[in-house]
């Protein structure tokens, strides 16, 4: 009897609804979509979840039908697409910041491909990308996610989505800080170029046969590395500030506007 009523179809199409919200967590938020964690893994630890999430998950109570089905799953991967986007404009941060010294020091045109993100990333973008990971790590940002999901999954039944004014606001607001946090944690690594470039040009003016290419690229470039050096855990520590700002206004998902 236990089992008859394990296998009713509320039961079956909450388990496999579960199973796909899930699915979609390791596959788009930060650092469970790294291409590097094989499928092999992800698979079987999304299942993993789903059982254990299964006996506090509100059972579907929508009509058994192909078309509401097919528009829960959407509404589903809508809302999963969403909140992964606010959590990875923060991580689009570290990316931004990492162009914008690339170019200061003149590395542009030092890349290599990042494991990572399957893409080619400058090596100062890969040195902030793995700083960040770790840092992520630290402050168990991954069980954040987790934890993320578990009120996902209790508190917004299957099938709705929280089409509020919050919403919107707060990812035009993130979009928009993104420069704005970007800058900010660049503006040391952009001060020293700026004043080292000032410094080249009056040199250059008094003593022209100063070779800036030279002898002016090697001095920016350590002038860069220590400036980073310096300011590195402050810029990790902005990071962990905006992280925690993004977490914490995922909440508008959750309440009713």
């Amino acid at each position: 009897m236990e089992l008859h009523e394990l296998l009713k179809d509320e039961n079956v199409i909450t388990f496999v609804l579960l199973l796909i919200k899930f699915t979609i967590i390791l596959g788009l938020f930060p650092f469970y979509n790294f291409e590097t964690i094989p499928v092999s893994i992800k698979a079987p630890f999304a299942f993993y979840l789903t059982v254990l999430f299964f006996p506090i998950t509100p059972k579907y109570d929508l009509d058994i039908e192909a078309i509401t089905l097919i528009t829960v799953v959407f509404f589903e991967v809508l809302s999963g697409f969403i909140m992964a986007l606010v959590l990875k404009i923060v991580f689009d941060t570290i990316v931004y910041v990492a162009e914008l010294v690339s170019m200061i020091m003149g590395l542009s045109a030092a890349a290599m491909y990042d494991p990572l993100t399957q893409s080619q990333s400058t090596v100062v973008g890969q040195i902030f990308s793995l700083s960040v990971l770790m840092a992520f790590l630290i402050f168990d940002g991954h069980h954040l996610i987790l934890m993320l999901a578990n009120e996902w999954a209790i508190k917004v039944p299957f099938g709705t989505y929280l089409f509020n004014e919050k919403v919107f606001q707060f990812i035009s607001k993130d979009v928009t800080n993104l420069f704005v946090y970007g800058f900010s944690i660049a503006f040391p690594v952009i001060a020293v170029g700026l004043f080292s470039d000032i410094a080249f040009g009056m040199l250059m003016k008094t003593m022209p046969q100063f070779n800036i290419f030279v002898i002016g690229l090697p001095i920016k470039v350590g002038l860069g590395m220590i400036t980073i050096i310096v300011v590195f855990s402050s810029m990790l520590f902005v990071f962990g500030e905006v992280f925690f700002k993004a977490y914490n206004s995922l909440s508008v998902f959750f309440n009713s506007p």
